[in-house]
């Protein structure tokens, strides 16, 4: 058998081969040197040894080939390429966050901030990407941290304005089961210890107010009493003033020429779990000062709205700034009819009469049914609720 017929074997042979990068060199190596013991140093035993080395590179080169793409990874490709772009720990951290402003909306209402700021974000690192060199890496997180607090954020945005009572208390209470009584804890856990707090600062100013005056600049300016108080902010100063009923602070504010804005006040005076504070009759005295401001935050409202404001200000004061409130349910009714009776052929399967029966039938039947989603079927419940506290107030009957 001549050489070249060796080599021919061995190049068959060796296409054969697997295993380890380290595996198929030190066989490739054997290679080499079993035949070398076999040549005599001649020009034929030279081209062959060229040959040989053509043979080895050629079988290394189908290994480190890679292999061809099945039309499942071409299908999915992009798919994977965005998950890893998107970095998932940074989206479920924005997502988190997100959902803790929705969360804290009776104390802070942060999730229209925190979507501004996160646009803000996407659109500077998108102008400045493009000169950022050494920082590729960090650019790239802060841009799907970003990106995804905008999207959670304007997805908790939306439900607040859409779900019923959500604009008060934030969307996650009323479709995460529980979330409603754990913010209603840590509320009242909130409230009682600010109340603690206050009660210690007062015995502290009785026993020692020489300490205390010496330390505290004394001024008629409001302004400076505020920052006396440790209120900064008029938006924070209204917050806490109407969560804990402080009236000293919400007549400096006035004084300063600060009244509350259209949100703030919405959100306190219809919160439930507030109406021993904003039905204080100081309380409602100062608001009643400021009535322009009130009729514009309160006045105009939804249906589950009304009805809150009627158990934490009373039916006195909401006649007060919204006037006469007799026909509020029927005009519900009639304004919102044809949607519900939509929503009833939809659910058709539950044997309701869609055609005949009275929307608030309509809207028990629901309410009364375990075939629909709890968030839903709360979300029912509490507009029942309505109907029958503001039938009590106007004096009427269903």
């Amino acid at each position: 058998m001549s050489e070249s017929e060796l080599i021919d074997i061995v190049e068959s042979e060796l296409a054969k081969t697997n295993g380890t990068l380290d595996e198929r060199l030190e066989c490739y190596e054997q290679v080499r040197t079993s035949i070398g013991t076999l040549r005599v140093p001649t020009a034929e035993a030279l081209q062959n040894s060229i040959r040989l080395d053509r043979v080895i590179k050629s079988v290394e080169r189908s290994h480190q080939k890679a292999p061809d793409q099945s039309k499942i990874d071409k299908a999915i490709g992009w798919l994977i390429e965005t998950i890893a772009s998107f970095k998932l720990k940074f989206g479920a951290l924005a997502a988190g966050v997100a959902t803790i402003s929705d969360f804290i909306k009776p104390i802070a209402s942060v999730t229209g901030v925190a979507m501004v700021a996160a646009a803000i974000g996407v659109s500077t690192i998108l102008l400045l990407r493009p000169k950022i060199k050494l920082h590729r890496e960090l650019a790239n997180n802060a841009m799907a941290f970003s990106a995804a607090l905008f999207v959670f954020s304007a997805v908790w945005f939306s439900a607040q304005r859409f779900i019923p009572g959500a604009e008060a208390s934030g969307a996650v209470t009323k479709v995460v089961p529980g979330a409603e009584a754990l913010q209603t804890a840590m509320l009242g856990t909130l409230s009682k210890i600010e109340g603690e707090t206050r009660r210690t600062a007062d015995s502290m100013e009785k026993l020692v107010p020489a300490t205390l005056e010496s330390k505290r600049e004394i001024s008629q300016d409001p302004l400076k009493e505020l920052a006396n108080l440790g209120i900064a902010n008029p938006h924070d100063g209204w917050a806490r003033a109407l969560w804990s009923g402080n009236t000293k602070v919400m007549t400096l504010l006035l004084a300063s020429n600060s009244p509350p804005d259209r949100m703030t006040l919405y959100n306190r005076l219809t919160y439930n779990g507030n109406e021993g504070v904003v039905s204080n009759p100081e309380v409602l005295k100062i608001l009643r000062s400021i009535k322009p401001n009130v009729q514009k935050a309160i006045c105009d409202s939804s249906l589950t709205t009304v009805a809150s404001l009627l158990r934490n200000i009373g039916r006195e004061e909401y006649i007060y700034y919204c006037g006469n409130m007799t026909g509020i349910v029927q005009r519900y009714k009639n304004g919102n009819e044809t949607y519900w009776r939509s929503y009833c052929t939809q659910k058709a399967k539950f044997n309701v009469n869609c055609k005949q029966n009275d929307i608030e039938s309509i809207i028990k039947a629901f309410a009364d049914s375990d075939t629909v989603a709890d968030g839903e079927r709360r979300a029912l419940k509490e507009i029942l609720a309505s109907f029958e506290i503001i039938r009590r107030a106007e004096g009427t009957s269903r």
